[in-house]
C-alpha cells in the first residue's frame, strides 16, 4: 500500500510539472539573420531540484549561444542568449527544460510558443540569385565515358586477397617500428605548427588588405578573404577536408568543443562572406576592411584558444 501511495504521489507531480506552460519575456521579435536576442523565464520552485542543461531542448532553427540560471527562493531565472541563421517567419518556437526533483523523479517544463521573424540582408535580386545556387553535393556529375566492364574469376581474387593482407602486414611492421616513434616527436611540434599557421594567416591577410581603387577586385577578393580564414581555421584545428560548406565547418568546430561566442562570430562573418560572394552582392571599400578586421579579430582569439588547450593536454600529459 505504501509503495502505491509513493507512485501516485510521483505520477501527479509529473503531470502538474509537465502540463506547466511558462510564460516567456523576449527582448525582440523582429531581426536580421544572425541577430542576438534574449529570451527569459523564470521556473517556479515547488522542491529543491535542478535544472539537466546537457539535455535541454529546443526547436530549430533557433540556436542557444549562452544560456544562465540564477536561483531564488521561489524561481530560477532562466537567461538564454539566442540566433537564428535563416531569413523568414518561425512559428510555434519553444524551450523544453528536464529537471531533476530530489526525489529523482525527471521532468520537462515547457515554454509557452511564440514567433521570430528574421528579415534577410540581401535584396529581393540578390535573394533570387541566392536560391538558384546549387549546393555542391547536389551537383550532379554526367559520365561521358562508358565504364569498362572487367570480368573476375576465382584466381584473380584469391590473388588480390594475398596482396591485401601482405600489405596490411607490412603496414602493422611499419606502424609499430617507424610511426610510433614519430608520433611523440610530432605531438612536440603541434604547437610550433599552430604558430607558423597563425603567422601566415596574419600575412595572408595583409597581402589582400593592399589597397585597390576598382570596386570589383574588392568583391573579387571577398572570396579570396573567406577561403584564407577557412584555410586558417582547417590547418589550426588539424580538419580533415578543406572543402567543406560553412555549414559543415561550424558543425566541426562544435565537435571540437571551440567556445559558443567565437563560433557565433565565426558563423556570422562567413555567412555574411557567402551572402556577398554566392549572389555577387557589392560591397564597398569600407566594410571590405571591416570584414578584414573582424576576421583578424577572430583568428587571433581561435589562435588563444587553441594554444590554452594544447598547453592544458601537454601538462596532462606530463602528469600522467
Amino acid at each position: 500500500m505504501k509503495n502505491i501511495i509513493i507512485f501516485l504521489f510521483i505520477f501527479i507531480n509529473v503531470l502538474i510539472y509537465s502540463n506547466t506552460s511558462i510564460d516567456i519575456n523576449i527582448s525582440q521579435t523582429n531581426l536580421k539573420i544572425g541577430d542576438k536576442f534574449t529570451v527569459t523565464f523564470n521556473l517556479p520552485v515547488q522542491e529543491k531540484y535542478s535544472v539537466l542543461k546537457e539535455i535541454q531542448k529546443v526547436t530549430a532553427p533557433l540556436e542557444i549561444v549562452s544560456s544562465t540560471y540564477v536561483q531564488s527562493n521561489d524561481t530560477i531565472q532562466c537567461t538564454y542568449i539566442c540566433a537564428i541563421f535563416e531569413d523568414g517567419t518561425f512559428d510555434n518556437l519553444f524551450f523544453t527544460i528536464p529537471v531533476s526533483l530530489s526525489s529523482g523523479t525527471v521532468i520537462e517544463y515547457e515554454t509557452k510558443k511564440f514567433t521570430i521573424i528574421i528579415e534577410s540582408v540581401l535584396t529581393e535580386d540578390e535573394k533570387t540569385a541566392f536560391s538558384k545556387i546549387k549546393e555542391p553535393e547536389k551537383i550532379e556529375l554526367k559520365n561521358n565515358k562508358d565504364i569498362y566492364k572487367f570480368r573476375f574469376y576465382f584466381e584473380n581474387i584469391l590473388l588480390l586477397i594475398f596482396i591485401v593482407i601482405l600489405i596490411v602486414f607490412i603496414i602493422l611492421i611499419v606502424y609499430k617500428f617507424i610511426i610510433k616513434r614519430l608520433i611523440k616527436s610530432k605531438k612536440n611540434k603541434d604547437s610550433s605548427n599552430a604558430i607558423s599557421s597563425f603567422e601566415k594567416f596574419i600575412s595572408d591577410l595583409e597581402k589582400i588588405r593592399l589597397e585597390t581603387e576598382d570596386r570589383k577586385e574588392y568583391e573579387m577578393k571577398i572570396s579570396v578573404l573567406s577561403e584564407t580564414f577557412k584555410e586558417f581555421i582547417y590547418r589550426l584545428l588539424a580538419f580533415n577536408a578543406v572543402s567543406e560548406t560553412t555549414r559543415e565547418l561550424i558543425s566541426s568546430l562544435r565537435e571540437s568543443q571551440v567556445e559558443n561566442e567565437l563560433i557565433y562570430k565565426t558563423s556570422t562573418i562567413l555567412n555574411k562572406l557567402d551572402m556577398i560572394k554566392f549572389a555577387k552582392a557589392s560591397v564597398t571599400k569600407e566594410q571590405f576592411y571591416e570584414y578584414i578586421d573582424s576576421i583578424k579579430d577572430i583568428g587571433v582569439n581561435i589562435n588563444n584558444f587553441v594554444k590554452l588547450k594544447n598547453e592544458r593536454e601537454n601538462e596532462l600529459n606530463t602528469i600522467r
